[in-house]
């Protein structure tokens, strides 16, 4: 990514990340209010469990490289 965009890319990741926070948590809390709180248990257990192989199918090495390279660093290997 350009350097140039990575406020644009930092200010909307904010968004999401920071704006999805509360509208789970009311979900979560409408869904405890009305089952109980195991039942929002057990529904972020699965929320997350169906996250882990998605997460895992799209973060990889080869994407991660370009993020981890130190700039100016040579390349040992």
């Amino acid at each position: 990514m350009p350097e140039h965009m990575m406020g644009r890319y930092s200010g909307a990741a904010r968004l999401l990340g920071w704006g999805a926070m509360p509208l789970g948590a009311g979900l979560i809390g409408g869904l405890a209010q009305c089952f109980g709180v195991r039942a929002a248990f057990v529904v972020f257990a699965v929320a997350v469990a169906a996250a882990i192989p998605v997460y895992l199918r799209v973060v990889t090495e080869e994407r991660l490289a370009p993020a981890l390279r130190v700039p100016g660093a040579a390349d040992v290997g």
